[in-house]
């Protein structure tokens, strides 16, 4: 009859660890020294050992210039370019149901989003509307909001958009920036792309509705939650959207 475990479990498949003993033997009388022929490995590397190689003029205590060494200007700008051109295509081919309105992307735009790519990386969250919107008064504040949307402007957002930041074939703005101002309507007016365009070196002016908003009241409850945050700025920000009842 086999033995019970000496140790108390409520598993009905629980087995007793078994430790195995082994019997120290007589070690073999081996060479301490190396062969004749043997020659150390040379290693011809004047720096100091764990001290990155880096080109000349690379300040390796700036992000900025250790990404540029993977993805510099050029490199942006040709994304940017090829980007916009495929985009183009296929706005101006067969037309989808599924096709999204597009407003063209630039170097500047590319430095942003791959920086929110890496700030995803380190700070992992289970969905990406965590990212933009607190969903419980414990969640984090991420600052990704202040810099890239969750989602690209309405259609009616982005006939002002598309039309004033169309570029041609070779990819140069048909309306070149610092040059022009735009006057519509509440139809197509909201904060965002007024603040859009005049990033990208476009005034817009207008009327704007009075009324509240779907992405007001986001703004708001936002703000309602932010106000129980334990980080004292956070709720100072919060304090300051409630109080902000126009825009100038």
């Amino acid at each position: 009859m086999p033995k019970a475990a000496s140790q108390p479990s409520n598993d009905p498949d629980f087995v007793k660890y078994t430790k195995y003993t082994k019997k120290a033997g007589v070690l073999p009388d081996l060479p301490r020294d190396p062969p004749l022929d043997w020659r150390p490995l040379r290693i011809d590397n004047p720096h100091v050992i764990g001290s990155p190689l880096l080109p000349e003029g690379v300040n390796k205590g700036s992000p900025i210039d250790l990404f540029n060494l993977f993805f510099n200007i050029n490199v942006l700008d040709q994304i940017a370019h090829h980007t916009n051109q495929h985009a183009s295509a296929l706005r101006y081919g067969p037309q989808l149901p599924s096709t999204r309105s597009w407003k063209p992307t630039s170097p500047s735009e590319l430095y942003t989003y791959f920086a929110i790519v890496v700030y995803m990386g380190l700070h992992v969250e289970p969905s990406l509307e965590e990212y933009w919107t607190r969903l419980h008064k414990n969640a984090p504040y991420h600052p990704i909001n202040q810099h890239m949307a969750l989602k690209p402007f309405t259609p009616i957002e982005s006939v002002p958009v598309s039309l004033v930041l169309a570029v041609d074939a070779h990819g140069r703005r048909l309306f070149p920036p610092g040059l022009h101002s735009v006057w519509d309507d509440n139809l197509f007016n909201t904060i965002p792309m007024l603040e859009y365009l005049r990033q990208h070196g476009v005034g817009c002016a207008g009327t704007v509705r009075t009324t509240k908003t779907r992405t007001e009241e986001a703004y708001e409850e936002t703000a309602v939650v932010e106000l129980e945050a334990e980080d004292a700025a956070v709720r100072t920000r919060a304090r300051q959207k409630l109080t902000k009842k126009s825009f100038s």
